[in-house]
């Protein structure tokens, strides 16, 4: 289907510093002055002195006392005059996340700068939002829930042994526990001879008629036993599609609709049948992906399913690296007060309170409006 020419409208100034090079923006949502800052929840001195230093690469400027990285250039209160010797709590990431899950403060120690005067220093210690994890029982992004579904699954170990009854999916394979070919026969998993060929991988025979997974006669037609589309020795290997990072602010685009997951032929990967998908940059084999109708693509996310290719191209700003990253279109209905947000830690749209500019950018697509990261 082909859509009307995509138009994105930029509110305010954004967190890119779209007022220009030195124009302070703070975290004003549009109609606020954009050169107030708004002072942290943790701020002991709401009237601390904002001392007119050079911005930091997002046009904010550092205000002193309140122990956040205003100006976002890594560092806290930087320039501040503070008592020598004593010691603070900081830290470096989103306010709205500290002390949530495993985002945790740091330290910070007043110490001597050049010979006439003392200043903060570095905030250590500090844990910033991660990708989710699965199956660690650790809230990694901060956001208030463990092991979400759409968190990451990293191969922790061979899925076979004491980890057969777990209840987890160990090698991300797909496979949990005893439904995983290579726990079969373990002492969490035994089973006798069957009456067919229940997994066409995994070297074991079965229904024990001396034909091993793809020589039996009842893996004909599946698809871990079809040759697939690469020569032999060679393994199917989908990995994400690398858009290189660019600058400027954050932005969306149309995409071209191709998959987000292409598929390359690479030597030696996988055993025959299997193929290789990169995953949160680790490699792993899992059965071939199913078909996928007309205008979808193959997509793993710790398992396989059918997703719309490249639609658009969400553009992050400075904060975030200036990466670019394919998206659907953002066909949610959120309730009153929340907007879709294209969530960076996920990479999918989700409703969100709506952004005030500071850690994302407010823009329009399709007529609604969304929040990116910036």
């Amino acid at each position: 289907t082909r859509h009307a020419p995509l138009f994105v409208l930029v509110f305010a100034a954004g967190c890119q510093g779209g007022l220009g090079a030195g124009a302070p923006l703070g975290r004003s949502a549009p109609g606020d002055d954009a050169g107030t800052s708004v002072p942290s929840d943790d701020s002991d001195d709401a009237g601390a002195d904002a001392r007119p230093r050079p911005p930091g690469p997002v046009g904010r400027v550092e205000r002193c006392a309140n122990a956040v990285d205003d100006d976002a250039d890594g560092e806290i209160d930087e320039g501040c005059v503070c008592e020598p010797g004593t010691e603070r709590r900081c830290y470096l990431g989103p306010p709205g996340v500290r002390g949530v899950g495993a985002c945790a403060e740091g330290t910070q120690r007043c110490d001597q700068a050049g010979l006439e005067f003392h200043s903060w220093g570095a905030c250590t210690g500090s844990v910033l939002p991660a990708r989710e994890i699965l199956h660690n029982g650790v809230d990694d992004d901060c956001d208030g829930a463990r092991d979400e579904p759409d968190g990451v699954c990293v191969p922790q170990a061979d899925e076979r042994d004491a980890l057969c009854g777990n209840g987890y999916d160990d090698d991300c394979d797909g496979f949990e526990d005893c439904a995983d070919p290579a726990c079969v026969g373990t002492d969490a998993c035994p089973m006798p001879c069957q009456d067919r060929e229940l997994h066409c991988h995994g070297g074991r025979d079965d229904d024990c008629d001396g034909a091993v997974d793809c020589d039996d006669a009842e893996c004909v037609g599946d698809p871990v036993c079809d040759p697939g589309p690469c020569p032999p020795g060679q393994t199917p290997t989908y990995r994400p599609r690398e858009l290189a990072a660019t600058a400027g602010p954050s932005s969306i685009r149309d995409g071209d609709g191709g998959p987000r997951m292409p598929m390359s032929c690479e030597r030696g990967r996988c055993d025959p049948g299997l193929v290789a998908v990169q995953y949160d940059d680790v490699f792993t084999c899992v059965p071939p992906p199913p078909p996928c109708p007309d205008g979808q693509h193959p997509q793993y996310q710790g398992g396989w399913g059918c997703e719309p290719g490249c639609e658009l191209v969400v553009h992050y700003g400075a904060i975030y690296g200036g990466q670019n990253v394919c998206a659907d279109r953002p066909d949610l209905e959120c309730p009153p007060g929340q907007v879709p947000t294209f969530v960076y830690e996920t990479q999918r749209w989700s409703c969100r309170p709506t952004c005030d500019n500071g850690l994302y950018d407010r823009q329009i697509v399709d007529g609604r409006l969304v929040c990116v990261p910036c």
